[in-house]
């Protein structure tokens, strides 16, 4: 009995769907749209670009 046998007999069937790549990259290219959208046209100084830039580089290690 093989790996994927086993989680084949015992997932549900709607685990299995497939989704396309485009779709999961979708919320990131948005989110780094509104990032750039927020920088360019917010009145917020370079030291608040620089705490936010800190905060989310220690969130992600």
């Amino acid at each position: 009995m093989n790996g994927s046998s086993f989680f084949s007999e015992h997932l549900p069937r709607w685990h299995t769907r497939r989704t396309s790549t485009p779709l999961l990259q979708l919320p990131d290219f948005l989110l780094i749209a509104l990032g750039l959208v927020l920088w360019c046209h917010s009145a917020l100084n370079r030291g608040v670009w620089d705490a936010v830039e800190q905060l989310v580089y220690y969130n992600i290690l």
